[in-house]
């Protein structure tokens, strides 16, 4: 009778795959639990975006920042790093903000602010090369003449700050994902990769 049961057993699969928040870093044993997770600490990670996110690589369209993400590490094995800091002053945050830019010769721009919690403000910030030029129709010819900075895919680095006031002190913690690989665009535009030199 032993024998039986031993014969009926399913085969061992091997370790579950775990999902893993390209935000943060936390991992989770299902999906399930990683879509509410984003929902709840990183809402704007899952909403829909207007303009499709276009991967540089492929060009194939993604809704949502997160499903970008899992695309380009699964699929292009492009290595997303996610840097925490500190700061106890707006001033040092600046600082360190502009020191990063001039390292790794890009700009960050406020793409959306909002209020989680009484005391919390939560700032994203994108890399303004990021998404296709829609130059506005007063403004075509004078894009057509100095040509778009938009580099025509989504660029997955970004910054999430949030700021929280306690007793008059704001506390500003930065979670900065960047890939250590640095896209290129070529003169025939064509979509390159290299090895990036800075670090952060």
């Amino acid at each position: 009778m032993s024998t039986e049961k031993s014969e009926n057993k399913r085969p061992f699969s091997g370790p579950k795959e775990r999902s893993v928040c390209n935000t943060c870093g936390v991992t989770f044993g299902a999906k399930k639990s990683l879509y509410k997770h984003t929902r709840k600490f990183h809402p704007e990670e899952s909403q829909p975006i207007s303009n499709k996110l276009i991967c540089g690589m492929c060009g194939e369209k993604f809704r949502l920042t997160v499903n970008l993400n899992e695309h380009l590490q699964n699929v292009h094995n492009v290595e997303l790093k996610f840097a925490h800091e500190n700061f106890y002053s707006e001033e040092d945050f600046l600082q360190w903000k502009e020191k990063i830019q001039v390292e790794s010769v890009s700009s960050f721009k406020i793409r959306n602010t909002c209020e989680k919690e009484a005391g919390l403000k939560l700032t994203y910030y994108i890399c303004h090369r990021s998404g296709v030029s829609n130059p506005t129709s007063i403004r075509i010819r004078h894009a057509k003449a100095l040509g778009s900075v938009k580099c025509g895919f989504a660029c997955p680095a970004m910054m999430i700050v949030s700021r929280r006031s306690i007793d008059g002190v704001t506390e500003i913690t930065v979670q900065l994902s960047y890939s250590i690989q640095k896209a290129s665009i070529t003169a025939k535009g064509s979509y390159t990769i290299r090895q990036a030199s800075q670090s952060v």
